[in-house]
């Protein structure tokens, strides 16, 4: 089945015949995962210790993610085919489907500053290979539907897909699943492959430019292509319990017309190892000494990163890029992809996000 051609707004997974039979069946023994009490831990190397720190792997092991649609023993590999939709009536922010080593989250933590009946789903799809796709649609409306007090520059949306833990995913697996949290001195190298499609219809309507100086009618909507490493500056309690992170790295993989990662010009440029060209963002004019963003001069919807790249850059350049220094004892709890949304109605489709940790 050919997961590219799939374009409309539908929400289902799409299996082979050869699969049908024993999805069916599963689907008599198999309760949503995102409802589910946690199943534990099943390897003692991977188990937590008291600091809710993951015990690093033996030096030499390579771990790569999975996102099968049918675990080794047969069984369904995600936690349920239906839809999970969020809007202004109910705008769940824990909720989420499991799939492989990863969950995909509606994440609409902006919402409330949309005046538009808003509407946002996620949902399961089957890519050609059978391996699970993250597939979201969205309706954020005009670019001007906004409550009073608020601003067109701020995100409404971050659907996204985790990877590691937040505040709203539990310890109990995580370890066996993503190695993550983990303190910054015991990090492994972490190689990032992503590739994804998008639709978006011209029913929404917005504006190009200064708005006091002419700006350009147009239509569609603005959204980005990021990946995200959030840093907390404790691996001694459990996250929800630290309060916000203490550093974030952004990568942009695609932008949208107008905005960048924040609002303004680029500090300076920097090249990963793939030899890709990325312009840097810093926040320090806004007093924000706490967030780092690339994007790529050229906007790519297939690639690779080594996350590493960017996180040795901050580390060794802090000073120069005037924001915080990333400190040993610092844990990293996640790593996402995700579309932060500003205005617009399209759909999203994650055929491959993948992570392999080299120890």
């Amino acid at each position: 089945m050919n997961i590219e051609k799939v374009t409309q707004l539908e929400f289902r997974i799409l299996i082979s015949p050869a699969l049908f039979l024993a999805l069916l069946v599963a689907s008599f023994q198999i309760n949503s995962l995102a409802e589910a009490e946690p199943t534990g831990i099943t390897s003692e190397e991977n188990k937590p210790n008291t600091s809710y720190e993951c015990k690093p792997l033996a030096k030499g092991k390579t771990v790569r993610s999975s996102r099968a649609l049918l675990d080794k023993n047969g069984k369904p590999n995600f936690s349920s085919s239906k839809k999970q939709c969020v809007s202004p009536e109910n705008n769940d922010l824990e909720s989420g489907l499991s799939y492989g080593d990863f969950k995909v989250q509606n994440n609409a933590w902006n919402g409330k500053r949309s005046s538009w009946d808003w509407k946002q789903c996620t949902s399961l799809l089957q890519n050609r290979d059978g391996s699970v796709a993250a597939y979201w649609t969205y309706d954020w409306g005009n670019e001007d539907s906004l409550k009073e007090g608020f601003y067109e520059w701020e995100v409404k949306s971050y659907p996204r897909i985790l990877y590691g833990i937040s505040s709203e995913t539990s310890y109990e697996d995580n370890c066996e699943k993503s190695g993550l949290p983990l303190r910054f001195s015991n990090l492994p190298q972490f190689d990032i492959e992503y590739s994804f499609s998008s639709t978006e219809t011209q029913k929404r309507k917005g504006d190009f430019g200064d708005e006091a100086k002419n700006p350009i009618p147009v239509t569609g909507g603005e959204r980005n292509a990021a990946i995200t490493a959030q840093f907390y500056d404790s691996c001694d309690q459990p996250i929800e319990t630290v309060g916000l992170a203490a550093f974030r790295i952004m990568i942009w993989v695609e932008s949208g017309r107008e905005r960048t990662p924040t609002g303004g010009s680029p500090f300076s440029t920097f090249t990963d190892s793939y030899n890709q060209k990325f312009n840097v963002y810093i926040k320090t004019e806004w007093g924000d000494d706490s967030y780092i963003g690339f994007s790529l001069i050229k906007d790519k919807k297939a690639g690779k990163l080594r996350l590493n790249d960017f996180i040795n850059y901050v580390k060794k350049n802090y000073k120069e890029l005037q924001v915080v220094e990333l400190e040993d004892k610092w844990c990293l709890a996640n790593i996402m992809f995700g579309t932060e949304i500003w205005w617009g109605e399209g759909s999203v489709t994650v055929h491959k996000f993948d992570i392999t940790r080299r120890y």
